[in-house]
């Protein structure tokens, strides 16, 4: 049957095509420390769909080992095509060295807020397009609390009465991931965001106020005093032996991410859970979120298929695929306007909490004090490991991250 056809067909024409069709066909690599696999094959069938013959490898990298194996790869001149970025002080080191395609002028950005384009953003160039709107805070059994007569606490007082109440009856608190810095510089944070406020933190931001000024170290100090509930052996404790333990309804409450959802979900569809932020310590005070970009997907400036990359990222930037981006990963999109699906309450309720309360700057995680180095991200989360270890104090700690800070941040020289 085959050569009846290339009879009809001038064989010059079916070898036209043939190569036509091969050169038109595009495989692209794409690297993260997400699991997005299933994101990614919608987007390359919407792709196929609208005649673009484009496919999509994704492949998800350890978070623990996503930085030094991308970094050792770009590097090398390779890497991936397209790839997922943090952003802040990550994303400035892979700028500086000219390793991101600039993206201002390849795609059109105007779906997201300025405020978050300049996370994924570097002396005048944008060089990723945002994914998710994160913040981290306290998860809570619903269940466990109407068992022993508790109510969401308002104040930091009912929080840590509420921690009593839940460890006189033999149920483990709080869940802290004790043993990763990271998680409990951002556990640091998030207790900073309502015990010291908007104005105070961007008080710090513009060199007015000092880590070491006392409100601070008696932040530091009411972390110490909530750590009385925390669970047992918390310095121990990985971050995912956290997301385990209040999954599986261990734990009373727990300082997690909103990424979490989905797979404390998925491992107990019949968990009762409610979040919140970190109750201040005067009830008629505000409390506030610790929200922040995440990251981007950015295209390696090395790539040789970066036509075929933009029209991907092209995608990304629309409000068809925040939307997707809500109901597939169940996170925030950044998104304006974008919709969040049905059926999910307490994605909405993350959604409502990072939009309404988010303080107008940061100080920790993503923010302009991770932008050198030694930055504040990681000098509080050894900080706060060393003081619930009892080796250092609050007033220590506080002293060390002014020194360190001062060295580059020039608000605080």
């Amino acid at each position: 049957m085959r050569k009846c056809v290339l009879r009809v067909i001038p064989i010059v024409v079916v070898l036209v095509l043939a190569l036509g069709s091969v050169a038109s066909a595009t495989t692209l690599t794409f690297w993260s420390w997400r699991g997005e696999e299933q994101l990614w094959r919608n987007v390359e069938k919407m792709l196929k769909d609208q005649g673009e013959d484009i496919t999509i490898e994704f492949k998800s990298i350890r978070a623990v080992d996503y930085d030094s194996v991308l970094m050792t790869s770009v590097q090398g001149g390779l890497g991936p095509d397209i790839m997922t970025m943090r952003s802040g002080g990550w994303l400035i080191d892979y700028a500086k060295a000219q390793a991101f395609m600039p993206l201002e002028d390849k795609i059109d950005l105007s779906v997201f807020p300025g405020a978050v384009l300049e996370t994924v953003s570097y002396d005048g160039h944008t060089y990723g397009v945002p994914f998710a709107m994160q913040t981290f805070l306290i998860y809570y059994n619903k269940a466990l609390f109407r068992e022993y007569g508790l109510e969401q606490p308002k104040t930091w007082d009912e929080l840590l009465k509420a921690g009593q109440v839940l460890k006189d009856n033999g149920i483990d608190p709080i869940g802290v991931a004790g043993r990763e810095g990271w998680a409990m510089s951002l556990v640091q944070t998030t207790i900073d965001a309502s015990i010291l406020g908007d104005e105070w933190i961007c008080g710090l931001l513009e060199g007015k106020n000092r880590f070491s000024d006392p409100e601070y170290v008696r932040s530091l100090e009411r972390t110490v005093e909530l750590s009385k509930y925390f669970q047992k052996n918390f310095e121990a404790a990985n971050y995912s032996d956290v997301q385990t333990a209040f999954g599986m309804e261990m734990l009373g409450m727990a300082f997690l991410g909103a990424w979490d959802l989905v797979p404390l979900q998925e491992l107990n569809p019949e968990l009762e859970m409610g979040v919140m932020l970190v109750p201040p310590v005067d009830p008629a005070d505000r409390p506030y979120a610790y929200a922040y970009s995440d990251g981007g997907y950015g295209i390696n400036a090395a790539s040789k298929n970066q036509e075929a990359a933009i029209k991907v990222l092209s995608i990304a930037a629309t409000k068809e695929f925040g939307e997707m981006f809500a109901e597939i990963q169940g996170e925030i999109t950044p998104v304006i306007g974008a919709k969040m699906p049905e059926g999910k309450p307490v994605l909405a309720e993350l959604t409502q909490l990072a939009s309404d309360y988010s303080l107008s700057t940061i100080h920790g995680a993503r923010s302009p004090l991770t932008f050198g180095k030694p930055d504040a991200h990681t000098m509080l989360g050894n900080g706060l490991q060393a003081i619930l270890t009892g080796q250092s104090t609050p007033s220590e700690v506080a002293e060390e991250l002014d020194k360190g800070l001062s060295a580059w941040y020039e608000p605080m020289k």
